[in-house]
């Protein structure tokens, strides 16, 4: 099936999943993740890009473990019988693209699959007469809605650095702003080489950072009230303009375009130390790395400033997506 007959292909499906039992509902959801989970792994065999291939491994083992727990669930519920084969299209009726370089083509495909998947979850979770079957679906509804919005900001970032002709690994030094921490980490798969180094104040889930960068980034600063249990440094949102000096340290030793710095989300960092503080950090790390000939990679989500804050941002910093 064509990619351009999406709108007909999920009407279709909708119009086959309500006749479908309960039984045969699970039995096609475990059909729906067991494809799923082979296209992700095949495609993460074949692109090239680092980020891609991360996002599609990372797809493909969520998708295999909803599929084990789904088979549990089945045999709990109805033991020593068969999962029922029903005619209802998967991710693999459509035509992925054979280019493995046209990602754009490949992410809309990835897309329209897990909106497969989250209508089929919807549909279960709305027939079920088992309370826990009711729970999962809903649970996976969730789940693959979280997979679809993931896809979809990762395509934003592939259409946006196509459209204004950006290949990652060539870069030019400077200081650039992305509108989301996920844009801002795939982006950086790509952009770091064996040659580059980052030094970085995160915010969000420090284990899902150091996972994603294992072995790729020399220091984290996990930016929080509360001290993380886990083996990263914490640091007072207040306390961060005093990492001035190490920045200053880390970018002397990785000058001419080895060294990154990442700092994530620049609101809240504003709520903590008020956008002139704030600010005025940024504007040292953007003039410790012009003078260095490093990078800054910021991200900031352009509703949590006043118009003409995020001018000022952008003023500052180039926006790429």
């Amino acid at each position: 099936m064509k990619l351009e007959n999406f709108d007909d292909i999920l009407e279709e499906t909708i119009r086959r999943l309500s006749s479908l039992t309960p039984k045969e509902l699970l039995g096609y959801a475990i059909e729906m993740e067991d494809s799923e989970a082979r296209t992700y792994s095949r495609l993460a065999e074949v692109v090239e890009r680092l980020s891609l291939r991360a996002l599609f491994i990372k797809m493909s083992t969520e998708c295999r473990n909803h599929e084990r727990g789904l088979r549990a669930l089945f045999q709990q519920l109805y033991p020593g019988e068969d999962v029922p084969k029903v005619d209802v299209p998967t991710v693999e009726a459509f035509e992925i693209p054979e280019d493995r370089t046209d990602y754009l083509g490949i992410l809309e495909c990835c897309m329209a699959s897990e909106l497969l998947s989250k209508r089929t979850y919807e549909s279960l979770a709305s027939v079920a007469t088992d309370e826990e079957v009711r729970k999962l679906a809903l649970a996976l509804e969730r789940i693959e809605e979280g997979h679809y919005e993931e896809l979809k900001t990762v395509h934003e970032l592939m259409t946006a650095l196509e459209e204004r002709g950006i290949n990652p690994r060539d870069l030019k030094p400077g200081s650039y702003l992305f509108t989301d921490s996920k844009k801002a980490r795939y982006f950086l798969m790509d952009f770091l080489g064996w040659d580059r180094s980052v030094f970085a104040l995160i915010h969000e889930n420090p284990r899902c950072f150091l996972d994603m960068f294992s072995g790729r980034v020399s220091q984290v600063l996990w930016v929080s009230k509360i001290r993380a249990d886990y083996k990263v440094e914490t640091i007072h949102p207040i306390d961060v303009p005093r990492v001035k000096k190490r920045i200053k340290q880390f970018v002397d030793e990785f000058t001419g375009g080895r060294g990154v710095v990442l700092v994530e989300n620049l609101g809240y960092l504003a709520t903590e130390l008020g956008f002139r503080g704030m600010f005025d950090f940024v504007l040292y790390l953007k003039d410790l790395v012009t003078l260095n000939g490093c990078y800054l990679i910021a991200t900031a989500f352009p509703d949590a400033f006043e118009k003409r804050e995020w001018n000022l941002l952008t003023s500052e910093l180039e926006l790429i997506s």
